[in-house]
């Protein structure tokens, strides 16, 4: 989760096989959020790229 690569931890480990280090490597949720979020863009990502402006759809002062 600091950014080192699983194959790197695996040598400095002096695992064998990689699944061995994929036992012990666990990823938390934060971690694996902000992962996607290099990969997929988000809405307002998206529209940042591509000119648009970001209006949000939430009502506010109201209750549901």
């Amino acid at each position: 989760m600091k950014g080192v690569d699983l194959r790197t931890v695996q040598e400095l480990l002096g695992h064998q096989d990689i699944r061995m280090t994929m036992r012990y490597a666990h990823l938390s949720k934060n971690h694996c959020k902000a992962e996607v979020e290099k990969i997929v863009p988000t809405p307002s990502e998206k529209a940042k790229r591509s000119g648009l402006r970001v209006v949000s759809s939430k009502k506010t002062g109201t209750r549901e």
